[in-house]
């Protein structure tokens, strides 16, 4: 099931956690939530503490309550609309992607952050998030995620075969997944 679901459910256990943290968490903003509630936030953040969450799974929720919080200010948002801040955000992506293995260590998560804070302060990347095209696959998004496991395993495994796909050239394959593309997003 893990492969055919390409491990999207991964998060799952950060998303219940942050939502039963929501009640601790506002304390952040000045408001006290019933004690039920505060109750079972706090048990929720005992437990996760226990079952053993990843902390840079954590502090990329971290790096998103982040920009959440720093683009209340008008100075953020000005910064996130400025020519400079493609730059940045394309200098932190390319970063990442060159300087280091995998994006899960503290460095790879601060640059993530930033990018993730200027995008989300109104950075467009000189309009390529605004236009149409990208409007129209970010709302498709988080079905394509959902879904592309079962795509990909039902194309690979069943219809061309795992082994043919394993004979392949670099070139071939990609072909293949650039055919693919496509059709998931159909």
């Amino acid at each position: 099931t893990w492969v055919v679901m390409a491990g999207v459910t991964w998060s799952l256990p950060y998303e219940w956690f942050f939502y039963f943290a929501l009640p601790v968490m506002a304390f952040t903003v000045r408001s006290v939530p019933p004690a039920p509630f505060l109750l079972a936030s706090l048990s929720s953040i005992a437990f996760a503490y226990t079952y053993g969450l990843e902390n840079h799974h954590l502090l990329a929720f971290g790096g998103g309550i982040f920009a959440a919080l720093v683009n209340r200010s008008n100075t953020i948002r000005t910064i996130g609309r400025s020519w400079l801040a493609p730059l940045v955000v394309v200098a932190c992506f390319v970063s990442v992607v060159a300087l280091f293995p995998t994006a899960y260590g503290y460095p790879q998560l601060m640059l993530i952050s930033v990018a993730f804070t200027l995008i989300a302060a109104g950075c467009s990347l000189y309009g390529i998030f605004t236009n149409s095209v990208s409007k129209a696959l970010g709302e498709m998004a988080y079905s394509i995620y959902l879904l592309h496991g079962i795509f990909l395993f039902t194309v690979i495994d069943l219809i061309v075969g795992r082994e043919n796909v394993a004979q392949m050239s670099p070139l071939a394959y990609w072909l293949l997944i650039v055919t693919m593309t496509p059709l998931m997003i159909l």
